[in-house]
């Protein structure tokens, strides 16, 4: 019987240990693979609502949809994993798609494109927190150097919409700024509201704004109706802001203020008793060109949203103070100041976290004592206040509400 070379027998032992030492490596990656995927877990309706108003394009919206998920805790950070990964997939699986559309092929980029993509990435996101802070002139120019470098990647809209952004805020607060403000938050049914379009000039130069046929801007506006039914309607109506079609400039001397009534038509806001009414305006200061001095801008301004409501005959005072009268009516069982109360609390709470637990605190404490009529009132207002969609059932509501108390405590 022939024996193989030493060497033959010594090439094929090390094969056999590559080979031996591949698997091992393939198993472990395969084992942390199924490990990272078992640390995911499908978002629940709860934390998927939150992710969208995080997403959005109100500030208002995903100011509260930050707060939702923080409140959650760590609990989510699975959920919040899973959204993360299905979203970068289903975007790499787009980017196939466009890249062979385009004639670019569905090779996979290179580590340069990969790394700069990455860069303005991080950019984007240290733009955004920039702004967050108030810091504006930062993040413009940052903005504005990522996109002159970055023409057509995949953060480009992004990045240019946060520059435009960012000077506009810049504008507003250092040069011209256009507001509409309401007199009053709370107006009664049969009140006319007072709402003015305001300019105020904040450089030291003379800002002359050039009209045609009296345009100084659009602006939208919104009414949302709630009845104690349980019924609500939305409704939108286009504003123009103008004076006279004969005024041709308005001239603003340095740090003055000039401003211009508007009108808005209310008078159906709320038909009847047992109804309330949110009106938001929001728009843009768009004359035909406006200066300051010497410098000439055609830059249109986006005016902050402003709001007010609209509450039944007789009920105005006391809806100045919305908690207050939501605790009072529940004290001496007033169906419908119950009803007003919450529902205009539950709307001033939306950018104050403090509020928002407090009124969910009075709800869910109160919830066991009401009538069925005041406990699907407060159901609904539950259910708009936290994003929760469960029955107003006390058990129910106490229990999630001590899983969120005692996950921010051990936060603490």
């Amino acid at each position: 019987m022939k024996r193989r070379p030493a060497r033959v027998r010594g090439r094929r032992k090390g094969l056999l240990l590559l080979t031996g030492s591949c698997a091992i490596a393939l198993l472990s990656m395969a084992l942390l693979a199924r490990e990272a995927f078992l640390k995911t877990a499908e978002p629940t309706p709860e934390v998927l609502q939150a992710i969208r108003l995080l997403l959005s394009e109100d500030s208002r919206e995903e100011a509260r949809g930050e707060h939702a998920l923080r409140r959650m805790g760590t609990s989510i950070v699975p959920q919040l994993r899973y959204f993360v990964r299905k979203v970068r997939n289903e975007a790499d699986r787009v980017d196939i798609v466009l890249s062979d559309l385009e004639g670019k092929g569905t090779a996979d980029p290179g580590a340069a494109s990969v790394s700069t993509n990455s860069f303005f990435h991080a950019k984007l996101l240290e733009c955004r927190e920039l702004s967050r802070k108030g810091e504006v002139r930062r993040a413009l120019a940052i903005a504005e150097a990522v996109a002159v470098l970055d023409t057509d990647g995949p953060y480009t809209w992004e990045i240019r919409r946060l520059a435009r952004r960012s000077k506009e805020r810049l504008v507003a607060r250092e040069v011209l700024e256009p507001e509409i403000e309401s007199r009053k938050l709370v107006c009664e049914a049969g009140d006319k509201p007072e709402v003015f379009f305001r300019i105020t000039n904040h450089e030291s130069r003379l800002a002359q704004i050039r009209l045609e046929k009296g345009v100084l801007g659009t602006a939208s506006m919104s009414i949302t109706r709630f009845s104690l039914d349980g019924n609500s309607n939305r409704e939108e109506r286009m504003l123009r802001i103008k004076v006279p079609d004969n005024v041709e400039a308005i001239l603003i001397e340095p740090g003055k203020t000039w401003e211009h009534a508007v009108e808005i038509d209310t008078v159906d806001a709320v038909p009847r008793v047992g109804i309330v009414a949110r009106i938001q305006i929001e728009g843009r200061f768009r004359p035909t060109r406006w200066t300051v001095e010497s410098k000439d801008e055609n830059l249109s301004i986006r005016m902050p949203r402003t709001e007010l409501w609209i509450v039944p005959p007789g009920e105005g005072e006391l809806a100045e103070k919305p908690l207050e009268m939501l605790t009072a009516a529940l004290f001496f069982g007033k169906l419908e100041p119950f009803f007003t109360g919450g529902q205009l609390a539950v709307w001033a709470a939306e950018e104050d976290p403090y509020l928002n637990e407090k009124v969910v605190e009075t709800l869910i404490g109160n919830l066991a004592e009401l009538d069925a009529g005041r406990k699907a009132i407060a159901g609904r207002l539950l259910n708009q206040a936290t994003g929760q969609a469960l029955a107003p059932e006390p058990a129910r509501w106490k229990e999630w509400w001590g899983k969120m108390t005692g996950s921010k405590t051990s936060r603490s």
